[in-house]
């Protein structure tokens, strides 16, 4: 497991072994976040999407990832 210090309202960790990766996120803002991906650049190397097991829907990891207010966000990385 490695995690990251809060920064604005989010908290992040990933969660890993030799054949998968997660990643979630916190949101505790009261309005969505968009949290820039670029500190979190070792962990996702080699990711290019992940799959929110919550709702099934996925994201690209290109950019900045979008965070509902006062949720979290769950991601199987690819």
């Amino acid at each position: 497991m490695t995690h990251f210090l809060p920064e604005e309202g989010t908290y992040v960790f990933f969660r890993y072994d030799d054949e998968q990766k997660g990643m979630v996120v916190f949101n505790k803002n009261s309005e969505e976040t968009s949290l820039g991906l670029e500190r979190f650049s070792e962990m996702l190397k080699g990711a290019t999407s992940g799959k929110d097991i919550l709702t099934g829907k996925n994201h690209s990891l290109d950019n900045n990832l979008q965070v509902p207010a006062r949720g979290v966000t769950v991601l199987e990385l690819d």
